[in-house]
């Protein structure tokens, strides 16, 4: 029975090394760095409309700030100031954005008027831990849209201050509240990651029209050296295949005259 015990032992698996020990603070301090130096990108050679002052009240409206208007505003600068407007990929990439847009502000406008309807319904006290300085947010506005993107966070950072006056109120549990804050926070993160996959089909839709129109005038030129013509006008080149068969028809056709001739 020892015997059976020594070799269970020998062949037991090594145990697996301590996990290290995570400074939970240090790794918070450097994500919040990470996402400060984010909010600071500026364009190069570009100057901002305004600098807006967005002043939230709400950890998770300065979280959506982070995640979602930072990185949309970057994707939609590359879109309005790098992409031309004349190629049609483009367009309905814009007509696309701004539907985008008006749907959201609709859900989350109706959605605060509910709250706000709610509120004033129940006669339940407004917040006073909110009384404090907000965390301000100075964001380069570039393009109309980001202004309207920033209009968004705000209205979700009023939309959780209504939420945790209906929690107080006892109008709602925790549970509700939650949900109903992770609903419009992932609305606008995934929001902002459409804008950004949106901005880059129009990008590679526009290096292809580019490359299409580089090819025909290529084209172009090259037929303007043959000097072939169509009866439209166009130029047009010639097959390689056709021209080479000319090329040998021709000699063998000198050829055949010469051996007449010294026939």
């Amino acid at each position: 029975m020892s015997a059976v015990l020594q070799i269970q032992e020998e062949t037991a698996a090594p145990a697996a090394p301590p996990r290290p020990n995570v400074d939970r603070q240090a790794a918070n301090a450097n994500k919040k760095k990470r996402r400060e130096e984010e909010a600071k990108w500026r364009p190069d050679h570009s100057t901002p409309y305004w600098i807006h002052q967005l002043a939230l009240k709400t950890d998770k409206a300065s979280y959506v700030y982070h995640m979602a208007l930072v990185r949309a505003q970057q994707s939609l600068y590359f879109f309005y100031h790098t992409l031309p407007d004349d190629v049609d990929a483009v367009s309905a990439a814009e007509a696309e954005i701004n539907k985008r847009f008006e749907a959201i502000e609709k859900q989350l406008g109706d959605e605060i008027a509910r709250c706000k309807a709610i509120i004033d319904g129940i006669g339940a006290d407004l917040p006073t831990g909110y009384s404090g300085d907000p965390e301000i947010h100075e964001v380069a506005m570039y393009t109309p849209e980001a202004k309207r993107f920033a209009t968004l966070v705000e209205n979700y950072d009023q939309l959780n201050q209504q939420m945790d006056v209906l929690w107080y109120a006892g109008h709602v549990n925790r549970k509700v509240r939650a949900q109903k804050m992770q609903e419009y926070r992932n609305l606008l993160v995934s929001f902002s990651r459409w804008i950004y996959v949106e901005s880059r089909r129009a990008k590679n839709a526009v290096r292809e029209h580019r490359m299409m129109r580089d090819a025909s005038r290529i084209a172009r030129e090259k037929a303007k050296v043959t000097g072939q013509r169509q009866a439209d006008g166009d130029v047009v080149t010639a097959a390689p295949k056709e021209a080479a068969a000319g090329v040998a028809s021709a000699k063998a056709t000198k050829r055949g005259q010469a051996a007449s001739a010294e026939a």
